[in-house]
């Protein structure tokens, strides 16, 4: 992904994440997000798949950070935008997230709808707290995956 920038770059403004605390927020998605749980949505997305031995998510915390991005963006109630989300999340999480895991988690997120990439999510993407990373043992463990396109997002999450 290329990044062209004009003039200088701004901070993104913070979008406050109030409404419930990190930590219920990570009992939810704990809850939602078991090995079985996510083995279970990709066994469900495999099926509906012409070749599903091309079907691959790599380890499970990849589709939880999926889940963990799509679950901070604003979403709309019609429409769609489209977004190489993919490659964004990697960067975010430094952690690679393939094209089949963020399908996973789209179709585990119940506000979700959509294909991939063409999710109902509002065009302006907000930058997931970097809370929502801490009780995925996975996330960061890719530094090569570093965030060289930070003017992507409109808002930075900010969990109180």
């Amino acid at each position: 992904m290329t990044c062209k920038r004009k003039g200088r770059q701004e901070a993104a403004p913070k979008r406050v994440y109030n409404s419930i605390s990190i930590a219920e927020v990570t009992t939810q998605h704990k809850a939602l997000l078991t090995n079985e749980a996510i083995a279970e949505a990709q066994e469900h997305l495999k099926q509906q798949m012409k070749n599903s031995s091309q079907f691959y998510t790599g380890h499970p915390d990849s589709v939880r950070i999926a889940f963990e991005f799509l679950d901070a963006q604003l979403k709309q109630q019609s429409g769609r935008t489209w977004r190489p989300l993919k490659h964004i999340i990697e960067q975010w999480a430094k952690f690679y997230v393939s094209t089949d895991a963020v399908k996973t988690a789209a179709f585990l997120h119940p506000d979700i709808k959509g294909n991939y990439p063409a999710f109902n999510l509002k065009a302006k993407l907000t930058r997931p707290s970097e809370e929502r990373l801490k009780w995925i043992v996975s996330a960061g463990t890719h530094p090569d995956y570093s965030e060289r396109c930070r003017n992507i997002y409109s808002a930075q999450e900010v969990i109180e």
